[in-house]
């Protein structure tokens, strides 16, 4: 239901007249002007605001914020020059989400965020028309991070501490260019991720890191002992990949989507291969010609390879996976010391990540 937008804004105002330390708004339509008062409420510790407003940021704001949602809000400045720097200070903020926010006329953002242990951003749309705002986020020692679907802002996390991520871009125009661009601002992100002894990546993110490749290895990721590529995936893009993974010890892999065009022939093993994987999981594994040719690599050269694991979405496609595969390497299980299984998953433990 639409309101008048001014009486959004004293339902804002009686609320932090009264001192309220947790406050949510979710609100689709326009023309609401957010009362100064918002930013300086003391009392204030949590805030979940989903709403088509305007920010106009100031250094000192939520100082006792420990949970901040914004979503559908735009970040402008209206004051900004090509050369500013802006410092937004949030001495003891913990979760940090944005959804599908804009940043007008801020070219370079620090956020010097100590307490910080979780940050979310999601875009559901690419905003072409938005120019992107370079944000570094200083001292933080993030337990958690998660970017979705689109790339808009370019992150920079290099003076922080990162331990999990979970990075989903998806490809939904096949535009080399848009490609390219988004793998470089993934690239950026990793950066800054040498700390990490988890991730999950989408298969689209994974294939536009390896298109921006322009000579620039990526960082050598010596804490990285979990991977996930969470979606269709090249072959050849994820095992480049693993060349940064050097001590990698657990796989997952969603191959039910994977066709013939996804496997190429593998030039240079990964160090991480050879030396230092015990576990694979295939989440959609059907025993198809990609499926096959993957998991024979990686049983001939994974030599510290202990348990592989096959999990079918559907009955038939676990009689198709042990037939034409599981079948042929139960003479190996006496010879080597690892697991083989295969076994139906529903829908919602197959999405489980």
């Amino acid at each position: 239901m639409e309101y008048d937008a001014s009486r959004i804004m004293t339902w804002i105002s009686a609320a932090l007249m009264r001192n309220v330390e947790d406050l949510g708004i979710v609100y689709d339509y326009g023309g609401v002007v957010v009362p100064r008062c918002l930013f300086d409420c003391i009392p204030l510790t949590k805030l979940k605001l989903q709403l088509p407003c305007v920010f106009r940021p100031v250094q000192n704001w939520f100082s006792n914020l420990k949970v901040l949602h914004l979503g559908k809000v735009e970040i402008q400045n209206d004051h900004a020059t090509s050369n500013s720097h802006f410092i937004f200070n949030f001495p003891v903020l913990e979760t940090l989400e944005l959804r599908d926010c804009k940043w007008l006329k801020v070219r370079f953002l620090e956020v010097k965020a100590p307490a910080l242990a979780e940050l979310k951003v999601i875009h559901y749309s690419d905003l072409p028309e938005v120019e992107n705002c370079y944000i570094k986020i200083t001292g933080a020692k993030l337990l958690e991070i998660g970017f979705h679907c689109y790339f808009v802002e370019n992150f920079d996390l290099s003076a922080s501490l990162v331990f999990s991520a979970a990075i989903g871009y998806q490809s939904f125009r096949h535009d080399l260019h848009v490609i390219r661009k988004n793998g470089l601002q993934a690239r950026l992100l990793l950066k800054g991720c040498s700390s990490l002894n988890h991730l999950q990546l989408s298969g689209d993110t994974v294939e536009a890191i390896a298109q921006s490749n322009q000579g620039t290895p990526l960082l050598k990721f010596n804490m990285l002992k979990r991977l996930e590529i969470s979606t269709k995936c090249n072959s050849e893009a994820f095992l480049e990949f693993l060349h940064s993974t050097p001590y990698l010890q657990w796989i997952k892999l969603n191959v039910w989507m994977w066709n013939d065009y996804d496997y190429d022939l593998v030039e240079s093993t990964p160090s991480c291969i050879v030396s230092h994987i015990k576990e694979v999981e295939f989440r959609g594994f059907k025993g198809e010609k990609p499926h096959v040719h993957l998991a024979d690599f990686l049983l001939k050269n994974a030599t510290e390879l202990r348990k592989m694991t096959g999990l079918s979405r559907k009955k038939s496609d676990e009689r198709r996976a042990e037939k034409n595969f599981w079948a042929r390497l139960k003479g190996l299980v006496r010879d080597f010391d690892f697991e083989i299984g295969c076994s139906m998953k529903n829908m919602a433990d197959f999405f489980e990540s």
